[in-house]
């Protein structure tokens, strides 16, 4: 499924980006991890989005960061964007590098490793980003999303057809962000990172970074609720995708959605009389899921995934029902909250 991706013999200075809205307890624990990268040359930079708790008083015990604070968001401008903006207009280096203030870099190697797949035809670098593993329910099903999610952007770019990352860990070139796109998507609620990679990237200028110590680890929601809404706003940026890569995740979509839904259809209808369409239905069905499964595990393996392959089957099955009824939903809801 993966074959070694070529790593640069050079370092280049980096500038980290963190956007920031009343994270003052995340940004106390993101900070050290952030100044302690083994790295030679990087700065680490604050975006302060009009917070109104003692984020300042924190960033003020680190005089070596450099702080920005916006006490007003332009009419139009979605507020993530434009923090976002800010902080590249800031940085002093052509390479950036992102993540949020409720993540947590997995070792002090995570820039390193990072901007080593940055070649000097590479522009953009795709990381990951899973989220805390926690006991419940809710957090499986969104160990699963992720797990499963990345697993189709990063082999799309092995494919030479990339089309989105997570702002959680990435890493481009500061050109990227030009004046173009920011008037086409500035009042999007979203997509700072996968828009900015669907219509910047192309099959020579990205890269992907799976090393486990590279990894950003992110909290998860904590209740049905908050994960729906974030499900939601990441979900309708979707809509905004460039129409290619719209078609092929629609057909991958459908196809998943359709197969489960003609298999239950079908079986429900022929089970009562044991026919050998029935067995052979079965058969196929039984067949896709053990060829999913099988990559599943061997996807989860090769990152380090802490998923019990066991659960993949009822996980497969639960995020079908979840592509039909939250995905649909998703494409009619607008919001313009962080």
């Amino acid at each position: 499924m993966y074959t070694p991706s070529k790593t640069s013999s050079t370092t280049e200075a980096v500038s980290i980006i963190v956007c920031a809205h009343n994270e003052v307890q995340n940004l106390k624990e993101l900070i050290p991890i952030l100044l302690n990268q083994q790295y030679p040359d990087y700065e680490v930079i604050i975006i302060d989005d009009r917070s109104t708790d003692e984020t300042k008083t924190i960033i003020n015990t680190y005089p070596n960061l450099i702080y920005e604070f916006i006490n007003r968001t332009p009419n139009q401008v979605n507020p993530k964007k434009y923090a976002l903006k800010c902080g590249i207009e800031k940085a002093n280096y052509d390479v950036i590098l992102l993540t949020d203030a409720d993540c947590r870099p997995n070792s002090e190697h995570w820039l390193y490793h990072m901007q080593q797949k940055l070649l000097p035809q590479t522009d953009i670098v795709l990381g990951l980003s899973p989220y805390q593993k926690q006991t419940s329910i809710l957090n499986l099903l969104i160990q699963f999303e992720t797990y499963y999610t990345s697993l189709q952007y990063l082999n799309a770019t092995l494919w030479n057809i990339p089309y989105m990352a997570v702002g959680r860990n990435l890493m481009y070139r500061k050109h990227l962000f030009d004046q173009k796109w920011w008037e086409r998507f500035k009042s999007i609620t979203g997509g700072d990172d996968d828009l900015l990679i669907g219509w910047k990237s192309n099959s020579k200028n990205t890269n992907i970074c799976i090393n486990i110590e590279a990894q950003v680890i992110s909290l998860p929601k904590l209740t049905w609720k908050a994960w729906l809404r974030q499900k939601w706003r990441h979900l309708s940026v979707g809509t905004y995708y460039k129409p290619k890569i719209k078609l092929l995740l629609g057909l991958l979509n459908f196809s998943q959605i359709g197969f489960h839904s003609l298999f239950w259809i079908l079986l429900i209808g022929q089970v009562c009389i044991f026919t050998h369409e029935a067995y052979l239905l079965g058969g196929l069905y039984l067949a896709r899921l053990f060829i999913f499964v099988i990559i599943m595990k061997y996807y989860l393996q090769k990152i380090k995934g802490k998923i019990n392959w066991m659960f993949l089957p009822f996980l497969e099955l639960f995020y079908t029902i979840y592509l039909l009824g939250v995905g649909t939903l998703a494409m009619s809801i607008k919001r313009n909250k962080w």
